[in-house]
């Protein structure tokens, strides 16, 4: 076995120094997003006012009750957890109408859906933390069938 003996050195290292204008915010674009979910900016649309938000669900509970009889009851969506199927039957400045039963209907807010929805569109949406996904929907047809 060979030893070999090293020489101990001692090391100095110099801080480079940094202009912070120079360098780019790397984060800048994760501080954006972040402001717009906090805004509840949803794809590019923001959400209604209040005041406007309350007009908004007058007139859809209106237009459901013409549409489905003066006793339909308007739910509004459960963004949190709610799922939801049936046709688009109304639509108003920040709301869209889903008819869920013969007698009840669900409003909901058209910025937290995607863009391009309308009345007789027929879908399920699902609600997980504020934010909606859609799925197509075609209801289950009623066949009449023999039996013994």
């Amino acid at each position: 076995m060979n030893l070999i003996e090293k020489q101990t050195a001692t090391e100095n290292r110099n801080q480079a120094s940094v202009d912070p204008s120079a360098t780019p915010d790397r984060v800048a674009p994760a501080k954006l997003e972040a402001e717009r979910i906090l805004d509840g900016e949803v794809e590019g649309r923001r959400p209604p006012r209040n005041g406007d938000l309350a007009k908004s669900l007058d007139s859809a509970t209106e237009a459901a009750r013409q549409i489905l009889g003066g006793s339909a009851r308007i739910y509004p969506a459960d963004t949190d957890s709610g799922k939801y199927r049936g046709e688009f039957i109304a639509e108003t400045d920040h709301h869209l109408v889903q008819k869920i039963s013969t007698k009840s209907a669900t409003a909901h807010l058209k910025h937290l859906l995607p863009a391009g929805l309308a009345p007789g569109q027929t879908s399920v949406v699902s609600y997980s933390a504020g934010v909606a996904e859609l799925k197509p929907y075609r209801a289950k047809e009623k066949a009449h069938s023999l039996s013994r």
